[in-house]
């Protein structure tokens, strides 16, 4: 008396082939076959999944996976490598998953994929004066009568006495400023720069 493949016993029963006891040997044998001990052939062969069918078997893998062409083994899928993962940014592919990270001067929103600005003039931007926020980044700038210094942070005054400044007589620098005396005798006018005699 015999039994279709799939199935044993008299009268004859569905086997589960998802049984680890069942491929125990199986198990055994395939990993001195391969001088491996950690590879685990129990649960059918399957490496993830293992789904008993009347007379059968098949594997299936778990989110993220793909039954690979021997039917038995599972391999990632690359989410990154379709539409970028949906990320605005960066895709990290995982085993089984991914992530998405944003660029720097940007923080990831709370969807997990798109990425928001972060103003970081609203923080310890490091700006001596003005700081103007941008998308992922910042710059700094100086009030008038100042200049921004090679540190592209800090701000060193203008000497305006320097060069042309208006003074027809005599050019005073204050900080981000400067001002304008004439000498004895003569009068500053209302332009503050020009002097007439008194």
């Amino acid at each position: 008396y015999s039994c279709c493949s799939g199935y044993s016993g008299n009268p004859c029963s569905d086997i589960n082939e998802c049984n680890s006891t069942l491929n125990s040997t199986l198990n055994s044998t395939l990993n001195s076959t391969l001088n491996s001990t950690d590879i685990d052939y129990d649960n059918g062969g399957c490496q993830q999944n293992c789904n008993n069918t009347e007379g059968s078997y098949h594997c299936t893998c778990d989110s993220g996976w793909v039954l690979a062409s021997d039917g038995k083994n599972c391999t990632d899928i690359n989410e990154c490598s379709s539409y970028n993962g949906g990320c605005q940014h960066n895709c990290n592919n995982t085993n089984g998953s991914y992530y998405c990270t944003c660029d720097s001067g940007w923080v990831l929103s709370s969807d997990g994929k798109s990425c928001t600005d972060i103003n970081e003039c609203s923080s310890d931007h490091g700006c001596q004066q003005n700081c103007h926020n941008t998308a992922g980044s910042h710059y700094c700038t100086c009030d008038s009568g100042w200049m921004l210094a090679s540190n592209s942070k800090d701000c060193t005054d203008i000497n305006e006495c320097f060069g042309s400044n208006g003074c027809q007589h005599n050019c005073y620098n204050t900080a981000g400023s400067y001002y304008c005396t004439c000498n004895s005798g003569w009068v500053l006018s209302s332009n503050d720069q020009t002097c007439t005699v008194t």
